[in-house]
């Protein structure tokens, strides 16, 4: 996948038990070959290819191959790791998902707003016409007495089905649903929000040690957010001055 930028979930568990027997060097090795079948796609079947992009010499690869071999199957000449393949499926599915829904929840959010302006504004003609000693239409109780602001029950009613959750330190899952991702967008404009949040899972995922209280995950993700705004503005600016 040439173009992948989303980052390669390591599933601790699974990957220490698959890998029992294989020593610091082999260890090396192996998550080289991982990364480069993450990023670049199969490698090619060639000794000197693989001791390239393991950092090894040839007579370490060879000393090595037949213990990392058994981790891939070989198609067309070339090296392929099943889960890999999987996992890489199975993103570029979630990054698809989560793109069409921020869309498509921008684009109602856009129409919104619209729709209020021309309202607000058909209001105003209104009230004019009528002339100073009119009254003005009373507001409905419901509207203004309401408990729950409307955006907030939508939000809420999105909530039962989660894009994606985030694990937190208890190991309690912290649930982003489409209206979050809704709302970050709009904060955010220069990010693609569906696609840090899968970025984000994946971290959460590969560093246990550093999750987040369900607390604090709200502010663990403001930061990324902003972290990511910053870059994508600086990208920006440096691309506008080249000639």
């Amino acid at each position: 996948m040439s173009d992948n930028d989303v980052c390669m979930p390591l599933h601790i568990g699974d990957y220490l038990a698959d890998t029992l027997r294989l020593n610091t060097e082999q260890h090396g090795a192996y998550l080289l070959l991982l990364m480069e079948c993450w990023r670049s796609g199969p490698p090619p079947a060639n000794d000197l290819e693989l001791a390239g992009i393991t950092r090894l010499d040839l007579r370490g690869w060879q000393r090595n191959k037949r213990a990392l071999l058994r981790f891939f199957s070989q198609r067309e000449g070339r090296l392929v790791h099943q889960r890999i393949e999987e996992e890489l499926a199975k993103a570029r599915r979630n990054r698809s998902v989560l793109r069409a829904r921020a869309v498509k929840g921008a684009q109602a959010r856009w129409a919104g707003r619209a729709a209020g302006k021309a309202q607000g504004s058909s209001q105003a003609v209104l009230e004019h016409d009528a002339g100073p000693t009119a009254m003005k239409p009373a507001r409905s109780p419901s509207a203004s007495s309401s408990l729950v602001p409307a955006t907030l029950e939508a939000d809420l009613h999105e909530a039962a089905e989660p894009l994606l959750s985030l694990v937190t330190n208890t190991g309690k899952m912290f649930h982003v649903d489409h209206g979050y991702v809704r709302r970050l967008q709009g904060e955010f404009p220069a990010v693609d929000v569906a696609q840090q949040f899968l970025q984000m899972q994946a971290w959460v995922n590969g560093n246990p040690r550093n999750r987040k209280t369900g607390q604090g995950m709200t502010r663990f993700i403001g930061n990324w957010m902003s972290r990511a705004q910053d870059r994508a503005v600086r990208q920006g600016r440096d691309q506008g001055v080249r000639p």
